[in-house]
């Protein structure tokens, strides 16, 4: 057994694993347990363990474990404590990081080891940031490098020619730091949407209090650009408004100021402030929260107006939807003469539309701007175009996972829709050869194989059903199991049937279904799946986007099928994924 004084705010420990199996290191002060690091069939965990005071969020603990992993072998482990975060590095990679509430016990630590190799101490660099690095090769569907990550809401920005996609890190599915997500600002960007740059961490974790470093917006005055965001606090009180700064949209500074909203605002859930200069010469802000007095429904967008970006002024609400939640991650644009105001319902983006720069707001037939699952999604201008990015879940549903971007399409009444970007597409090769199909059963159902075995593909076609109950489209199966993509003529609909859907009585989620798809003539649709995104847009710049069961990378059957009555499916391109090398 070593002992050791607590070795102080900042500091890291380094040792070689001789084995990969039991208690590898265990640390106590006066008994009470520090960390522990433990290995068992190849995963890796290092337990803390935090002395929590004066927290009203854990008043009933005391204490708070958290854990870092790893399912690497490694031959080195480094952890590192910083005091608003922790590190976990195997043979030089950080492979996993969390965010503590607390403090270590300090006095006399006992320290005992598996093994004799030698334990070094040391004091760590400081580790925000990290490196600047590039990429290419397809953004469509881009998820954060590194273990248990994900990408979560989004806030594309333009700047300098570049299309700027700043977004929140995620590990753990929004449950670092005992839930409260522990979030950062993280960028890639680029000037051709072909080669990506992946900065430093844009604006950090850097302080206990900071529970997460909330979803905002940004906007440039006089060569700064100002990051607004809020804070959500570690302590459960109102979250803080604050912003940082940069000159360069890379490296920010934190302002260190900060304000809350008031009366008859409620506070503290108030979030994702979004800014814009206004056609009055003013700036305002839009902030999410509710009017308490105004029950169920009162949830609303705050409005602030500034003449500096520092000292706001509060006004009455800017919208009040009248949804049975608060209206989040709003978005702000004008656009060929018109305006256009984004929130998201239940993480559905919707849009409304407007002649004048601040209503009244019309809302369009169908609102949804990009699709039902492309949660919390914000647009920014690339050029004479405009981008609209969101993340997808993962499923079962949680928080974070793959970046979707769409370019948004503005029909002659102003309403909008989307298709795809085709410079962050995967590669796919040659369309194999495929006819004209055309299916008949108007008492039962009939299948045809496109192909037999396909690992990632793209379907362009033009398909049509006859018969007024009729029921057709494409299914994916892996082994067993059997998606379904069906088009329902009697109800316009378009959906994603899992294997756990059985039949059209069983129709699952309801965020997999697209409605108000005209199915009199033919439906135009060009559908990419990768891995286990299904991403489909149609002709009339409807989309929908949904996470699979399973996974195609080992290969899927795809097939068209129909159900009481006729199907047509005609120029067909079905086009195989090049895979990475």
């Amino acid at each position: 057994m070593q002992r050791i004084m607590f070795p102080g705010e900042r500091w890291g420990i380094r040792f070689e694993v001789p084995k990969l199996q039991g208690t590898l290191l265990c640390i106590k002060s006066d008994e009470k347990p520090v960390l522990e690091i433990h290995a068992e069939d190849g995963k890796l965990t290092c337990v803390f363990t935090t002395n929590v005071q004066d927290n009203p969020i854990f008043s009933n603990k005391p204490q708070l474990n958290f854990t870092l992993e790893a399912t690497c072998k490694p031959s080195i482990i480094s952890l590192e404590w910083h005091g608003f975060s922790t590190r976990l590095y195997c043979d030089g990679e950080l492979v996993d990081e969390e965010w503590p509430i607390g403090v270590l016990s300090s006095g006399e630590w006992e320290i005992q080891q598996a093994g004799n190799q030698a334990l070094e101490f040391y004091i760590p660099e400081d580790c925000m940031g990290g490196k600047e690095t590039s990429f290419a090769g397809a953004v469509q569907y881009f998820d954060c490098f590194g273990s248990n990550t994900g990408v979560g809401d989004c806030m594309p920005f333009a700047r300098d020619g570049r299309y700027c996609l700043y977004y929140l890190f995620d590990r753990r599915a929004h449950k670092s730091k005992a839930g409260l997500g522990a979030h950062q600002w993280a960028q890639i960007s680029s000037s051709d949407l072909k080669k990506w740059t992946m900065h430093p961490m844009a604006i950090p974790v850097t302080e206990q209090w900071e529970g997460s470093i909330c979803t905002g917006s940004l906007i440039e005055k006089d060569g700064v650009i100002f990051a607004f965001y809020a804070v959500r606090m570690s302590d459960g009180s109102p979250a803080r408004m604050t912003w940082a700064t940069s000159v360069d949209g890379i490296h920010f500074e934190k302002s260190r100021k900060y304000f809350a909203l008031t009366e008859p605002y409620e506070p503290v859930s108030a979030r994702d402030p979004m800014v814009f200069f206004g056609a009055d010469g003013r700036y305002h802000m839009l902030v999410t929260t509710s009017l308490p007095a105004e029950g169920r429904y009162g949830g609303c967008l705050a409005h602030l107006v500034s003449d500096d970006l520092m000292e706001w002024e509060q006004l009455p609400p800017f919208i009040v939807p009248g949804y049975g939640d608060q209206p989040e991650c709003a978005d702000y644009f004008e656009w060929n003469g018109w305006y256009y105001l984004v929130f998201a319902n239940i993480a559905t983006a919707r849009y409304r539309m407007s002649r004048e720069p601040f209503g009244p707001w019309e809302k369009p037939k169908y609102d949804v701007l990009d699709t039902v699952e492309n949660q919390v999604a914000k647009t920014a201008a690339y050029g004479d175009r405009r981008l609209v990015t969101g993340f997808l879940a993962r499923y079962p549903r949680s928080y974070a996972g793959n970046a979707i971007t769409h370019e948004l399409v503005q029909r002659s009444d102003g309403t909008l829709g989307v298709c795809f970007v085709p410079e962050i597409l995967p590669e796919f090769g040659e369309p194999l050869e495929i006819g004209d199909i055309r299916l008949v059963n108007k008492e039962g159902r009939s299948e045809t194989e496109l192909r037999e075995s396909i690992c990632g593909f793209r379907l362009k076609a033009k398909l049509s059903l006859e018969g007024c109950a009729t029921i057709g489209g494409v299914t994916l199966t892996v082994g067993e199991s059997e998606h379904r993509l069906d088009f329902d003529r009697a109800n316009k609909m378009v959906s994603v049937m899992r294997p756990c859907h059985p039949d059209r009585f069983h129709m699952g989620d309801p965020r997999l279904q697209l409605m108000q798809i005209d199915m009199d003539g033919y439906v135009e649709f060009d559908m990419i799946v990768y891995e286990d995104i299904l991403d489909i847009v149609f002709a009339d710049g409807k989309a929908m986007v949904a996470r699979l069961n399973d996974s195609i990378a080992e290969g899927c059957k795809v097939a068209t099928y129909v159900q009481s009555g006729a199907l047509k499916l005609e120029n067909i391109a079905l086009e195989s994924m090049i895979l990475e090398k």
